[in-house]
């Protein structure tokens, strides 16, 4: 097409040229006789350059524009039955399907489903795993019962502290960095620090309710009394913003001016 647009072009520039310039002359810059088909030339270039340039930019930009939603639609063909696949095996009760889709549901279903639809699957994965290994959890669903209770836990204010205190039993294990590490379905940090973050706030409040000199503790220095009951992380840069952040889920559940209309 490009090479159409060049024809084109040069099918109704050159007669225009030919046609301002005087029969049988040449241009030659520093000739005074010859001005008249030397700007006639420019002009010619100066006008039907920019056009020319505008159409070609104009072209491609659709072109690459088409390409992209070409690609995108490709994509979303091929991770399509991937997420319906993992939907039914997550509604089916399948182990696997419900430790990945609590932890990586979110992309799976990007741009396949609305975010309302992926929160309420990931929620039925995350209870169904808590509801058949909570009690008496496999090593291969441990960290993933961590995400699933945090899950809960940041969904429903009012949960059962018993599911957060699992989740934080879990994540007290001595080899739960190990099986963090060999579990497919943690290995993403941003969702698992989040995760262990949301559970250690959540674990907290449950203990300045109880706790008079948790309390004391928590008002005066909330990051501080993180820091010093829970283990946030393991790098140094991060552990400051993660125990702010579990400070943020505990004052979720203690302030109840923090809560949302819809969890009120």
């Amino acid at each position: 097409m490009k090479s159409w647009l060049l024809l084109i072009a040069g099918t109704v520039l050159l007669p225009l040229l030919v046609a301002c310039a005087p029969d049988k002359s040449t241009c030659r810059l520093f000739d005074p006789n010859d001005r008249l088909p030397c700007d006639a030339t420019l002009v010619g270039l100066l006008v039907f350059g920019p056009v020319f340039q505008a159409i070609d930019g104009a072209f491609f930009e659709d072109s690459r524009l088409a390409e992209r939603e070409q690609a995108l639609a490709e994509e979303k063909a091929r991770r399509l039955p991937i997420y319906e696949s993992l939907r039914d095996r997550v509604r089916a009760g399948d182990r696997s399907a419900l430790r990945s889709c609590v932890a990586q549901c979110d992309d799976i279903g990007r741009m396949l489903a609305s975010q309302e639809e992926i929160l309420a699957l990931r929620v039925e994965a995350a209870t169904t795993l808590i509801r058949v290994g909570g009690a008496t959890p496999d090593t291969d669903d441990v960290t993933s019962l961590v995400i699933a209770a945090a899950l809960l836990a940041e969904q429903n204010l009012d949960l059962d502290p018993n599911i957060v205190r699992m989740g934080f039993a879990l994540s007290q294990r001595p080899d739960f960095s190990t099986l963090a590490e060999l579990n497919p379905y943690t290995r993403n940090e941003l969702v698992f620090v989040r995760a262990l973050s949301i559970i250690y706030g959540r674990h907290l409040a449950i203990r300045v309710m109880s706790e008079p000199k948790m309390r004391a503790s928590f008002n005066v220095d909330c990051v501080g009394t993180v820091l010093a009951n829970y283990r946030i992380s393991d790098e140094p840069r991060a552990v400051t913003a993660n125990a702010r952040s579990a400070c943020g889920a505990a004052q979720q559940v203690l302030n109840p001016r923090e809560r949302s209309p819809k969890e009120e």
